[in-house]
């Protein structure tokens, strides 16, 4: 990966660029996004849902229309993954997920979010 941003829904924003070594800015090290990257790559959704099932309520339903936070990975500034999340489920253990330019939304086991959001305040408290 070269690069992964985490966009918060008020003006949180991390960047940590692998091609600097490290950090470019407000941003932790390497390590901090090394956990939520794995979880992308190895977690299966709960729920798929297609455009059909979604598209009469909207977005803003998931909690996605804006969304909590957005993730990204690139690898020479082209676009590997990026993913939109909601807030927790009022139960605290799945959470929304949409990937951008897809168009099914992912109900997600909260863990693959949780290690986003943890990047993102440790980012905001350098």
């Amino acid at each position: 990966m070269s690069t992964v941003d985490v966009l918060g829904s008020g003006d949180e924003t991390a960047r940590w660029d692998g091609r600097l070594g490290g950090c470019r800015y407000r941003s932790g090290d390497r390590s901090t996004t090394e956990i939520p990257v794995k979880f992308v790559h190895v977690s299966t959704p709960v729920r798929v849902m297609e455009r059909a099932k979604w598209a009469s309520v909207g977005l803003r339903e998931f909690g996605l229309d804006p969304p909590g936070y957005t993730a990204t990975i690139s690898r020479r500034d082209t676009l590997v993954l990026g993913a939109e999340f909601r807030a927790p489920n009022p139960q605290k253990v799945l959470q929304h997920i949409k990937l951008q330019g897809r168009a099914q939304v992912y109900l997600m086991a909260r863990f693959v979010g949780e290690e986003w959001e943890k990047a993102l305040r440790e980012a905001a408290q350098r």
